[in-house]
């Protein structure tokens, strides 16, 4: 085959391939991917730390595995108590970090609404 001619073929052929996936992205549903989490989802199974004051005021510094998101609490595994525990969005202080990718987020953020 002459070389000209294979490089053209080449060309058409990752044209359309690319068309392909723009259109199979365009059509796409939120469900077509099963591990794909909604914003407020993504921090499921993550490790964070915060600083967190409990229910009479106290301050501590927790580190939490996270594994269930609600509107107004989240819970996990905490490492301080060495037991699932539930916190409320809005008893966190200041920021929220994410061990393993040093990401620093705010409570609302992480939430994934208004707190």
């Amino acid at each position: 085959m002459d070389p000209m001619l294979f490089i053209v073929f080449s060309c058409i052929i990752g044209y359309l391939m690319y068309r392909l996936e723009q259109e199979k992205k365009k059509n796409a549903k939120p469900d077509d991917n099963p591990f794909s989490f909604s914003r407020s989802q993504q921090y499921l199974l993550r490790t964070i730390e915060f600083s967190y004051k409990n229910a009479d005021g106290e301050p501590s510094r927790r580190a939490v595995d996270v594994k269930r998101k609600e509107w107004d609490y989240f819970s996990g595994f905490c490492h301080l108590r060495r037991e699932n525990r539930t916190f409320r969005y809005d008893r966190i202080e200041g920021e929220v970090v994410v061990v393993d990718t040093g990401e620093i987020i705010s409570p609302s953020e992480f939430a994934g609404h208004e707190v």
